[in-house]
């Protein structure tokens, strides 16, 4: 202020998405893409997004495969910060935790997406959130 005092304040915005329960898909070593779930616009190209999903998930039905792994992207593309979820027992379900950090994204509209893949072989019928039990994507622009 005119004083020459000033007050951190946080900036930081949050989106929160719907339901992820929707039509499984079928994995196999190349990442597929599971669905489209939160889009969002980024106020600022300076900022960071930090996404965040926690839901229960079903791994589906191994053919030939020994686990299936989740990973969060925006705009399809992965980052480098950031941790998977894995599971490992054929036709199961597990809750999962993902956190991720993109830098660098333009101030524009963006789009949260779930992508899944096998170690080996085949998995089928893989879904989020199985029933609908309030599983989210909660991506926090911060400043």
């Amino acid at each position: 202020d005119a004083s020459g005092n000033a007050t951190w304040r946080d900036t930081s915005r949050y989106f929160a998405s719907g339901s992820l329960n929707n039509a499984s898909v079928t994995a196999s070593t190349t990442m597929v893409r599971m669905g489209d779930y939160l889009t969002f616009v980024k106020a600022s190209a300076e900022s960071t997004v930090e996404v965040t999903l926690n839901t229960r998930a079903g791994s589906g039905t191994f053919s030939g495969a020994s686990g299936v792994t989740f990973q969060v992207r925006i705009d399809s593309v992965a980052t480098a910060l950031h941790n998977e979820a894995t599971i490992t027992t054929s036709n199961i379900v597990e809750f999962i935790g993902i956190f991720a950090v993109f830098q660098g994204l333009s101030a524009a509209s963006h789009t949260v997406s779930v992508w899944v893949r096998t170690n080996a072989g085949l998995s089928s019928a893989i879904i989020l959130d199985p029933g609908g039990w309030g599983g989210r994507i909660v991506v926090k622009e911060t400043f």
